[in-house]
């Protein structure tokens, strides 16, 4: 897993699955990351979790521009704060051991998987 190739693609051909395959490898890595240091990551201020902030900061405006102009793209300013993160985010996976990223991947899947099953659920 990683996330700088998943970058590259998403600014390459912008598309809703590129888009979605970083949001989870985002996901799993803060899951990996809370599960090591034994809280959520939230208010840590080191170098990892920083690069996540700014990930999912700059993930959330690609995607409420892209609900608004029903376009997804990238500007340069997100590709150049996108490809910084996952320099950062890569490092630290590197660090990570492959067991509890394989679980995070697990968890971040199923949840995934539950709220598309939810969405789809049919009312008749």
């Amino acid at each position: 897993m990683r996330l700088h190739l998943n970058v590259e693609t998403l600014i390459a051909s912008p598309s809703s699955e590129a888009f979605n395959e970083l949001c989870k490898k985002v996901a799993s890595l803060t899951d990996a990351l809370s599960h090591l240091r034994g809280r959520p990551i939230a208010n840590d201020r080191d170098a990892a979790a920083n690069a996540i902030r700014t990930a999912v900061a700059t993930l959330t405006q690609i995607q409420e521009r892209a609900e608004r102009t029903e376009t997804l793209g990238v500007t340069d300013t997100e590709a150049l704060s996108l490809r910084n993160a996952s320099g950062v985010m890569d490092l630290e996976l590197g660090r990570i051991p492959k067991n509890i990223i394989d679980a995070s991947i697990a968890i971040i899947k199923r949840q995934t998987d539950e709220r598309i099953n939810a969405l789809n659920y049919d009312y008749s």
